[in-house]
């Protein structure tokens, strides 16, 4: 799917400045879209909080039945930041339809270490219930958290690397870090062994509407 930019405009306020970018994501050769919009509240203290809309257009039903494999923020970060804490489910990855096999608290791992090595790449390490994630080094960090629970995955490898790789000699490592912030994320089931997705952890065209603040600050040091 792409992304397909319709409006931009900026508002300079005295405490804040507002960006605002409204899309269209979808494929050319498909009959539904999704219209949405980013809010980006931009204040002094360097905190930024975006807000994320979207809603699907879909008149003749086509894509009624079709699942989506997440709805959520894709970004790069430098592959310094490479420790990473959470308070959320874990330590191990979990999905929403395996997620009460992980238990909550604070955790502490490296991006290498979310990753799940399956012998044919896929989607893997996703961490479910997110109150907050923070990847740091030892100058500086960056923190995300919502307005309400999410997912996170972060990893040296990016999406289309992952899909492309037929064996794990087959990935590359990327000089970034791919950042994965979600709000939805589909089930996994065991389709590929057995059933497919529960229908309750099936994630179905909807509206959505989620905020993820995030912001960067330097790590004081310890001399």
């Amino acid at each position: 799917m792409k992304e397909s930019v319709r409006d931009f405009q900026w508002i300079v306020n005295d405490d804040k400045v507002t960006v605002i970018s409204k899309v269209i994501i979808g494929s050319a050769n498909q009959e539904w879209y999704y219209k949405c919009s980013y809010t980006y509240s931009i204040y002094p203290d360097g905190l930024i909080s975006l807000h994320v809309t979207g809603y699907p257009y879909d008149p003749k039903a086509v894509a009624v039945n079709m699942m989506l494999p997440k709805i959520g923020l894709t970004m790069k970060v430098h592959p310094s930041l490479n420790n990473v804490t959470w308070f959320g489910r874990g330590p191990l990855e979990n999905y929403p339809d395996s997620k009460l096999s992980q238990r909550f608290d604070l955790y502490h791992r490296t991006i290498d270490e979310l990753y799940t090595p399956y012998v044919v790449p896929q989607e893997n390490g996703n961490r479910s219930d997110i109150h907050f994630v923070t990847l740091r080094d030892d100058d500086a960090q960056l923190s995300f958290t919502g307005n309400k629970l999410f997912n996170f995955s972060s990893r040296y490898y990016t999406d289309e690397t992952i899909e492309k790789a037929n064996h794990t000699i087959d990935l590359i490592k990327s000089d970034f870090i791919t950042l994965h912030i979600d709000y939805l994320h589909n089930g996994l089931g065991s389709n590929s062994c057995g059933q497919e997705q529960l229908p309750p952890y099936k994630l179905k065209l909807r509206n959505f509407d989620f905020t993820i603040n995030f912001s960067g600050k330097e790590v004081p040091s310890s001399d």
